[in-house]
């Protein structure tokens, strides 16, 4: 299912379009998005359910608990987004960057259910928690580098 999901964002939002010898982003039709908001449907009832058993308390003491949490809360905002806004809106990539992190963990999640991938993506995500101090230095220098171009030169 999680899969179908990851696939169907790709589908609706991610992929580009070529007019006239021109790449641009491709717009999300009215029916893709009410498709996301569906397949939104399955992690929703099941974290709800989950949350209705385990009670907040316990719930959220889960880290990949908090994660599907985040996942849904902002699967349902990209929708929403993708409605009113178009999809070049800094808020609207943005947010897409930050789901695109959560669904690559989600998807590392259940990859280590497999016996063939979990001796890889245990050493990835290994891997990740070793360079997250370079990774945080890096995106301030990043933003940092971004903010002095931006004053240097004309942002349309």
């Amino acid at each position: 299912m999680y899969i179908f999901f990851v696939s169907l964002y790709i589908r609706a939002v991610y992929l580009t379009t070529t007019k006239a010898g021109k790449e641009e982003l491709a717009v999300p039709g009215q029916v893709a998005l009410w498709c996301l908001g569906v397949v939104l449907l399955y992690p929703t009832v099941y974290a709800g359910t989950q949350l209705y058993k385990e009670g907040p308390r316990h719930y959220f003491k889960g880290g990949w608990n908090c994660a599907d949490v985040l996942h849904i809360v902002g699967g349902y905002t990209n929708v929403y987004l993708q409605q009113t806004l178009e999809p070049r809106h800094l808020v609207c990539q943005s947010l897409l960057c930050c789901l695109i992190l959560v669904m690559l963990f989600k998807l590392f999640f259940f990859f280590r259910i497999s016996k063939r991938f979990s001796i890889v993506t245990t050493m990835i995500l290994a891997c990740f928690y070793d360079v997250r101090i370079f990774m945080c230095v890096f995106a301030i220098m990043l933003t940092f580098f971004g903010a002095c171009f931006n004053v240097l030169a004309v942002n349309p």
